[in-house]
């Protein structure tokens, strides 16, 4: 059991940590929330672009590339390409990522968006992702919008906040026995209208979740400072050993897609990524039971030589790849199944909970510590025949407004003088 000296110090940083950094996790948290609606976000800002009835089939791919880098001819080949609704593709349209403008604006990534009708590849329009009020909410979570001050920022918020919770359950533990009554919140109608039963309550209930996200998020903010744990753990990334393949007849993108499909069991590709050469692309499927980035299967086509070879499954993936992927799904809940992203956006609006209550607790303390210093120093008058009266109307007097109570004083003071 810790010393009353070592339990206050932990309550002191408990409370500055939550009056301090506990507001940054919240706003974080917040953003994050948010960003379950971002869909909306997109119709908002972009619908315009899209008309309605486009076709959700992808195809003609070729064209597309063909497409995107007309539109943006100074920033040569695309470095990701996204049919609708998959990754960060909000829209309707097929969209294809080009690299190489002047970063700034909400992300400092330097991105632009290229939207085509899925089908054939028809140019709809072009978006500057920095600086698209769709995209701002997801930069302002990933850095509030610092770039990589503001990575360092929330790195460190993180960090704080992860000490925060352990520290807030450490001082929640109750005794041996009364875990489950402590766990079962009732009355509830005192823990959700109560300072102190709030607290408790919404901490320790979300704390897990809430513990996952923020570990996760320190890893998407500050990736090299969570790596030597993963690496600890699942061991290092083994180096890819060059694949000696022979070369066949050059192919298209198209032909490299629908090989790569037969190979994987017919599933739709979700994703692809330009590769190291300028030839190579990396191809991922999905898994039709989860959109969990862990369960994804991923190709590699080189178009100049001719070669489709699966790279990785959920099965044979190396360790350490597998853990980054596994963040990435415990961060946005998409690890936990369709209910998921729900839960954890649930889960993000708790901060909001226990940083209220926790600041009502600290104005309840410190009016206690006036109180308390206001009392040791009160003036004594002493009435013969009306000692107990002039007390307790003093201390009316004194601590009217606070949850002092003055009869209880009063009597303190009168057993102190007559006993």
């Amino acid at each position: 059991m810790p010393t009353s000296r070592s339990r206050a110090f932990l309550l002191w940083a408990h409370r500055w940590l939550g009056l301090t950094i506990g507001v940054l996790f919240t706003v974080a948290c917040l953003s994050g929330s948010a960003l379950y609606f971002q869909p909306q976000f997109w119709e908002w800002a972009h619908g315009d672009l899209t008309p309605p009835n486009l076709s959700s089939e992808p195809a003609g791919l070729d064209r597309w590339i063909e497409t995107g880098r007309a539109a943006v001819p100074e920033l040569g080949r695309p470095i990701a390409l996204w049919p609708p609704h998959t990754e960060h593709n909000l829209s309707d349209a097929g969209m294809l990522i080009f690299g190489g403008r002047q970063p700034g604006g909400f992300g400092n990534t330097g991105f632009v968006a290229v939207l085509v009708e899925p089908a054939n590849g028809n140019l709809l329009g072009v978006v500057e992702v920095d600086h698209s009020p769709a995209y701002a909410p997801l930069f302002f979570h990933r850095d509030f919008w610092g770039g990589a001050v503001g990575s360092i920022v929330m790195g460190v918020m993180a960090i704080g906040s992860l000490v925060l919770l352990v520290v807030g359950l450490y001082m929640w533990w109750p005794a041996t026995g009364r875990i489950a009554r402590k766990l079962s919140g009732r009355p509830l109608r005192l823990s959700l209208t109560r300072a102190r039963p709030m607290h408790d309550w919404v901490g320790v209930w979300t704390l897990p979740i809430l513990f996952l996200v923020t570990f996760t998020g320190l890893y998407i903010a500050r990736p090299a400072w969570v790596e030597p744990a993963i690496t600890l753990v699942a061991g290092s990334e083994p180096e890819a050993e060059a694949a000696v393949a022979e070369c066949v007849a050059p192919m298209t993108l198209d032909q490299a897609v629908a090989r790569a499909s037969t190979m994987v069991g017919g599933e739709p590709w979700r994703s692809i990524y330009m590769g190291e050469a300028d030839t190579t692309w990396e191809i991922t499927f999905a898994d039709s039971t989860s959109d969990a980035l862990y369960r994804e299967t991923h190709v590699i086509a080189d178009l100049a030589c001719g070669t489709v070879a699966i790279e990785a499954t959920p099965e044979t993936r190396p360790g350490a790849e597998a853990a980054v992927l596994w963040i990435y799904g415990l961060h946005d809940g998409t690890a936990f199944g369709g209910a998921g992203p729900v839960l954890v956006t649930l889960v993000g609006l708790a901060p909001v909970a226990l940083t209220i209550s926790g600041f009502l607790l600290w104005v309840r303390s410190r009016r206690g510590v006036a109180a308390a210093k206001a009392f040791r120093n009160r003036p004594t008058t002493i009435v013969h025949g009306s000692t107990h009266n002039v007390i307790v109307q003093a201390h009316t007097t004194r601590f009217e407004g606070t949850s002092v109570d003055p009869q209880s004083l009063a009597r303190s003071d009168v057993n102190g003088l007559t006993g």
